[in-house]
């Protein structure tokens, strides 16, 4: 029988809360006054933990499971039906080459859509447009049914 995943502590949901506003690991620690690398560690520990390999993943995971609040966003952009999954598809995959494999398209032209859609969500970065389309009830994605 396998054991249930242990939820984050404290400390990895308030990691996770600024990975969600896309913060760099030496801005987290500068906030959280904690060495960049033990910002690392604590994201590396919950990476292994819940098997994601992306920080986008990891913030996906944790809005669907309730280990941590989506922000406050106003109504959301009108999004194409090819925004959505490009979003879905950023939340859900490790590396931009399985993105584009997903989609059909190449690594440079996903990478310039993924910008455009962060650029009109006015989202800081990826793990923050997550968040965003979290809130927007765009995602959650498959994380559900594992929980």
């Amino acid at each position: 029988m396998t054991q249930p995943v242990a939820a984050p502590t404290q400390r990895e949901r308030e990691v996770v809360s600024y990975v969600a506003a896309s913060l760099s690991n030496d801005e987290i620690g500068a906030v959280l006054k904690l060495a960049p690398s033990t910002i690392a560690r604590h994201l590396q520990i919950m990476s292994a933990r819940y098997q994601v390999t992306t920080r986008e993943a990891l913030v996906d995971l944790a809005l669907s499971r309730g280990y941590l609040q989506p922000p406050e966003a106003g109504p959301a952009p009108d999004f194409t039906d090819q925004d959505i999954q490009l979003i879905r598809l950023a939340a859900a995959r490790d590396r931009t080459a399985t993105l584009s494999a997903a989609m059909g398209i190449s690594k440079s032209t996903a990478l310039r859509r993924l910008v455009d859609v962060r650029r009109k969500a006015g989202a800081r970065g990826n793990a923050h447009l997550v968040a965003l389309a979290f809130a927007w009830g765009i995602l959650p994605a498959p994380w559900e049914a594992t929980s």
